[in-house]
């Protein structure tokens, strides 16, 4: 028999169709009237079996899903005729729908490559998939989250602090889990390393997820160790760069070299030797984004000057455009090629001197013998007549004839080829020597000539002979310089010892109107005169350069815009044992 509830429970069920039949009859024709749902994977005849089984075993709260989405709980229990009592409880749809929830959740439990546990409000599992047994640690249902944790600290998951205990480690992180969202290293065989993330769930529960992050930490751990190989690259580098922001030029990296270069500098504008340099340098690079071999001109942390190539490129840093840029010192490259100029100058100023000296070697020797036979002749002629008209005329030959003469010894003199006799001479004296010599034609002049030497000066070892030729050279080019100008005119000769006292330095000045600029740089070139045409060789300096520099010594000259020249003869001082 049965009661009407159950034809309201069973949609319309008729009850008079229970009569008479057996269990497994009339769970086979509630499912097959679509009252009962039977899943897919189970036959009907199955299904009404298992019901007839579980009736007869008195099960407790079987539970038997209808179409209607009611779940019902069935218990059965003897009668005292030896039948079955079956009585049925609804349940709530929710239950079902919480019920399908679960199971939807543990599927995708399962199908996911992430670790995942889930502990219910009694902080026990409800949960767990097999990527978390295989990251994690494995764990039953039912285990509680301190016992899962006191798994974790036996196997050596996490270490324990000083003081600490299994239990109270495990505890200790009970509580933190449940505290709000925490993340965990662990570290398993093979050195995998696996990260563990708690969040506590709107039930009060904890879910954990675990993720193998060893390949992340081994690149993490390559880049760290790039970046250490690349600082300790930079940092032992002999290089010099700098990476500096463009907008203001602040210096946000400086390598060793270059700290050593400009000392603890914090703005790129403070090494630029002129204000307006690092704006060009800005023009040449920002259009393009790179320079290569910009040159450029430093102040060195000492102060010094320094001459340089830039290389550099734009590049972008924390939102920012910044600088990479390299500076190569060719200040000494400069240097060494300057010298070497000078040198080839040098050779090529001594093959003309030796090519002249030649020349004027033999001029001098053809024009000696005629010379000599004139100058003889005219000596007779003063001796064999009375005639005064024919005595001056006489007196005449002979005054050109030795004037000739006079000039072939001066050219015989420049172009002697021999060694720098050397000899103890205090220049002082030669000096005041030469300055008698001229001292008469410079007074007919209106040419004064003030002295201005400095007393106890050190002996020279010096070609006496070859040192008066050049500074009788250098009073006759003043003297020759000052006589065309109305004003009065002054010769300076001073000599002093230079701050090292280490040279001797004699200073030939005159108030005439100067050397033009762009004949200073070719002024002591062979055949090179300033000179009016027949009042000038260009031979005269030349020589005098060439037997200041046989003695190590230097010729210079300066002329400034208002006037006037100075030439500086410089002598290694070289005292008498």
């Amino acid at each position: 028999m049965a009661n009407t509830r159950v034809e309201d429970i069973l949609a319309d069920a008729d009850p008079e169709d229970f009569t008479g039949r057996t269990i497994t009859q009339v769970a086979e024709h509630l499912i097959r009237g679509g009252q009962i749902v039977c899943p897919p994977s189970v036959s009907i005849e199955r299904l009404a079996e298992n019901y007839e089984t579980a009736v007869k075993s008195f099960v407790q709260d079987a539970d038997v899903e209808l179409a209607s989405g009611h779940l019902l709980s069935a218990t059965s229990s003897p009668t005292a005729d030896g039948g079955y009592l079956v009585t049925f409880r609804d349940q709530h749809r929710g239950v079902v729908n919480e019920r399908r929830t679960l199971e939807l959740l543990s599927t995708a439990f399962g199908s996911v490559d992430m670790g995942m546990i889930l502990w219910d409000a009694t902080l026990r599992v409800q949960m767990c998939n097999a990527a978390w047994r295989d990251l994690a640690w494995s764990v039953g249902k039912g285990c509680s989250i301190l016992e899962a944790n006191k798994q974790m600290a036996q196997v050596g998951l996490f270490d324990l602090g000083d003081g600490q205990t299994v239990a109270t480690a495990a505890a200790e992180a009970v509580v933190s889990m449940h505290a709000g969202p925490q993340q965990y290293m662990i570290t398993k065989a093979a050195d995998r390393t696996v990260q563990i993330s708690t969040f506590v769930t709107q039930f009060g529960g904890v879910l954990a997820t675990a993720v193998d992050i060893t390949e992340r930490k081994r690149a993490e751990e390559r880049e760290r160790d790039a970046d250490a190989l690349v600082r300790k690259i930079v940092e032992a580098s002999p290089t010099t760069f700098l990476v500096t922001r463009v907008s203001d030029g602040h210096i946000l990296y400086s390598a060793p070299a270059s700290r050593e270069r400009f000392g603890p500098i914090t703005k790129a504008s403070s090494f630029f030797l002129e204000p307006d340099a690092r704006t060009r340098y800005l023009e040449a690079l920002l259009p393009t984004g790179k320079l290569n071999d910009y040159p450029v001109k430093f102040r060195r942390s000492d102060g010094t000057t320094m001459d340089g190539l830039t290389s550099a490129r734009v590049t972008e840093f924390g939102g920012e455009q910044v600088i990479v840029s390299s500076t190569r010192d060719i200040t000494e490259q400069l240097a060494m090629q300057k010298e070497l100029e000078r040198q080839r100058e040098y050779a090529h100023q001594t093959e003309k001197l030796s090519a002249l000296g030649e020349l004027l070697a033999g001029v001098s020797h053809e024009l000696n013998n005629p010379l000599s036979v004139i100058s003889g002749y005219a000596l007779m002629l003063q001796e064999s007549t009375t005639n005064p008209k024919a005595l001056t005329r006489i007196n005449r030959i002979s005054s050109a004839a030795d004037r000739c003469i006079r000039i072939v010894d001066t050219f015989l003199a420049m172009a002697r080829q021999r060694h720098t006799m050397v000899a103890p001479c205090q220049l002082n004296d030669l000096l005041s020597e030469t300055a008698d010599l001229v001292g008469h034609s410079f007074s007919k002049d209106g040419i004064e000539i003030v002295l201005d030497l400095q007393p106890d000066l050190p002996l020279m070892e010096v070609d006496a002979d070859q040192l008066g030729q050049v500074f009788m050279n250098l009073m006759v080019n003043a003297q020759q310089a000052l006589k065309p100008q109305r004003k009065r005119g002054e010769l300076m000769i001073r000599t002093y010892l230079d701050v090292e006292g280490s040279r001797v330095v004699v200073e030939v000045s005159d108030n005439g109107p100067g050397i033009p600029p762009e004949a200073m740089g070719r002024i002591f070139e062979p055949f090179f005169t300033t000179k009016e045409v027949g009042m000038g060789t260009g031979i005269g300096l030349a020589f005098a350069d060439r037997i200041v520099s046989s003695h190590g010594g230097q010729l210079t000259v300066a002329s400034p815009p208002e006037g006037g020249a100075t030439f500086r003869v410089k002598l290694p001082c070289r005292q008498e044992a």
